[in-house]
């Protein structure tokens, strides 16, 4: 995490602008201007519109700087140094089509056939395909028609309806699960590899440019982790959003963008991060004087839980921290929780933490 001051380069607190306005109209008149004087109210009117325009100067100037900019302008300066925001990618599947019988002929699928799951989510093939004579099924790669995580995670079978009926074809069906959709790069994520963009200019092969030019093979790694075990081997982990692992795609996409601008000393190889397994176990308490509102504390306090399990994966080495779960606890709304497990543990460079199980217990009421 890069440290950047504060920077502002216009007053814009709205007392400051005023009352250094009041002042220098009252020295210039000699006279002090009283609640109510028409020329008071008049500079109190001009005072509001130089704040929104000390407003306009002041943002203006911060979106020229990285630590700032945001959308268009932050576009803009990624272009000066070559590194461009990733676009927002569809989710992709394998469907089989399956014939009612052994093809007497070819039977064509044509390319952009849909098959959904239901939902308004839909999956058009990438290509043409076809059952061969004397054959039942082809499968063919398709591509959701939505871009974003909106097609990931239907799991094998799930997108089991034809959308555009192909004669003597009944069936479809998924045989692996829908993923790598994501929405277009964030600004934050965006702006971290405009940081490493310079690094991508050296040949020696440091630390920060294995890591900018691992992240360009997919919007959906979110974490990486460069090491050498032994001189001339290098080892890149990857991390996608959320703390789930890479899939041999992600991989093989990153190992083949390291190959092309590697040292030609230096033996690359892109993994996924190995599992730190802990399990979960939490009892928490609420104050006797929220019972009232007891269900949407415990709703509350359950989804705080789990939104640390996945922030606890979401970052290669994050030690085992129970004490970030407590205060997420008690920030939801929890009197006190006790946390049997995990315990504090730092874990490998190269790894994540995983949990294999849960245990939540609401131990009830308490006193002040």
């Amino acid at each position: 995490m890069i440290y950047v001051p504060e920077i502002s380069y216009a007053e814009t607190d709205p007392d400051q602008v005023t009352a250094g306005l009041l002042d220098r109209i009252q020295t210039n008149l000699g006279r002090v201007l009283f609640p109510g004087d028409p020329l008071r109210l008049f500079a109190l009117a001009f005072a509001a519109e130089d704040i929104q325009i000390r407003n306009l100067l002041d943002e203006a100037g911060r979106q020229n700087l990285l630590a700032y900019a945001t959308g268009e302008y932050l576009d803009a300066l990624g272009d000066l140094v070559g590194v461009t925001r990733l676009e927002a990618q569809s989710a992709i599947v394998t469907l089989r089509f399956t014939a009612s019988a052994p093809a007497e002929e070819d039977i064509t699928i044509p390319a952009a056939t849909r098959a959904t799951p239901g939902g308004g989510i839909y999956f058009a093939t990438d290509e043409a395909a076809v059952i061969a004579t004397g054959n039942t099924t082809v499968d063919v790669q398709a591509s959701c028609t939505e871009t974003g995580d909106a097609g990931n995670g239907y799991e094998i079978g799930e997108i089991d309806q034809i959308v555009d009926p192909i004669g003597g074809v009944p069936t479809v069906a998924n045989t692996d699960a829908s993923e790598g959709g994501v929405d277009i790069e964030t600004d934050a994520a965006y702006r971290a590899r405009i940081r490493l963009g310079v690094s991508r200019f050296s040949v020696a092969g440091p630390r920060d440019a294995y890591e900018y030019w691992a992240r360009t093979a997919s919007g959906q790694i979110t974490d990486v982790f460069v090491t050498s075990p032994d001189p001339g081997y290098v080892d890149v982990y990857v991390l996608l959003a959320g703390g789930v692992l890479p899939t041999q795609d992600i991989l093989d996409a990153v190992a083949e963008i390291l190959e092309d601008v590697r040292p030609l000393t230096d033996f690359v190889t892109a993994k996924a991060p190995t599992l730190s397994n802990y399990t979960l176990n939490v009892t928490y308490y609420l104050l006797t004087d929220d019972e009232a509102r007891a269900t949407e504390i415990q709703e509350a306090v359950e989804a705080a839980i789990a939104e640390w399990v996945i922030w606890q994966r979401s970052a290669i080495g994050r030690d085992k921290n129970p004490s970030e779960l407590h205060a997420r606890i008690i920030g939801a709304g929890a009197k006190r929780a006790s946390i049997t497990a995990p315990t504090f543990g730092a874990i490998a460079a190269t790894a994540i933490a995983n949990c294999t199980s849960q245990t939540i217990t609401y131990g009830g009421l308490e006193d002040e």
